[in-house]
């Protein structure tokens, strides 16, 4: 978050941003209903590993893992979710890739404004130029320095705050702080560490979370809960029916279509892999994208778990907290 330039986010323009907003609306709300379709059926605890998938799918890991440890998700419920994510949301990323070969005749019908396509190629030519120099070891010691610093401040204020619903809990509340606080940084001198590589230390260990998180799955489990993937394909193609409502709305090119569905299920990851595959000139697009969806994702994800968490107590009562906590 500290490195965001929100000003070449804002670069993008209101037709880009509108498509992944709309893309995250249909992740909000297609989950609740998706799981209210098969809710019956799911483990009572079931929305908690949903909700995490929520943070995933807007916007990326971190926000999954932030929004897992938010609502104390059971292990037996957070293995499928990472096997949907690997099947129907990298199954959504293959379909949208291999319909690159059809935007033109996807345009034409939709009658959408191709030249939204050359605007975004000049805004991006300043933000393609951007100059970087080598990491050293005081840049490098200062973004260390900076996210355990901030982050162990953040926690301990979530510390402070009393816990609201089976969602909002001390966790949770400390990793909003440090959105804030991040994003607060990025207006600052702080800022400049992203010419030096904070990303990509901050890649580093996102991509050692996602390793563990992997760790963590169990293939033999998709047999045991196929619901899921039925829940995970309901909700994407939610997701989907509202991009596509909203570029026939817009005009958008299918070019943001894929943007701005990647830069919510994909994150900053995949979203420039598939921006690349459109339109090469643009995969800084997709990173900023991606970005956008980041910023989002935990305040959308959480929301999204809470209205999930309704729905599992319109059903289970108290059981869909789980069993009591032993006691001390």
């Amino acid at each position: 978050m500290m490195s965001t330039d929100l000003k070449a986010i804002a670069r993008l323009g209101p037709r880009a941003c509108a498509m992944l907003l709309s893309g995250t609306f249909g992740i909000v709300v297609g989950g609740p209903l998706a799981l209210a379709l098969f809710q019956s059926w799911l483990d009572p605890q079931a929305w908690k590993g949903l909700g995490a998938l929520a943070g995933f799918w807007i916007g990326g890991g971190s926000n999954m893992m932030a929004i897992k440890e938010g609502v104390n998700c059971p292990s037996e419920v957070f293995s499928p979710v990472i096997i949907v994510d690997s099947v129907v949301g990298y199954g959504w990323m293959s379909v949208m890739i291999a319909l690159s070969g059809y935007q033109v005749v996807v345009d034409r019908w939709n009658r959408a404004d191709r030249r939204v396509i050359e605007e975004l190629n000049l805004r991006m030519a300043t933000y393609q130029k951007e100059n970087s120099v080598p990491l050293t070891l005081l840049s490098f010691a200062m973004m260390l320095g900076i996210g355990f610093v901030a982050s162990w401040c953040c926690m301990w204020l979530g510390r402070q705050i009393p816990e609201w619903g089976s969602v909002f809990s001390e966790f949770t509340y400390g990793v909003l702080c440090v959105v804030f606080v991040g994003l607060w940084l990025s207006f600052t001198p702080a800022r400049r560490l992203e010419n030096e590589g904070a990303s990509a230390v901050a890649y580093g260990g996102l991509y050692l979370m996602t390793a563990t998180m992997g760790a963590a799955g169990n293939l033999y489990q998709i047999l045991e809960a196929p619901l899921f993937l039925a829940v995970g394909v309901v909700w994407v193609a939610f997701h989907a029916t509202c991009l596509v409502v909203a570029a026939c709305l817009l005009r958008a090119p299918m070019f943001l279509f894929v943007t701005g569905s990647q830069g919510n299920i994909g994150g900053v990851v995949s979203t420039p892999v598939v921006a690349g595959v459109f339109q090469p000139s643009l995969a800084p697009v997709g990173i900023l994208m991606g970005v956008l969806g980041n910023i989002v994702g935990t305040p959308a994800g959480l929301l999204c778990a809470q209205l999930m968490s309704w729905v599992a107590h319109a059903y289970f009562g108290d059981a869909a907290d789980g069993p009591p906590p032993p006691p001390v």
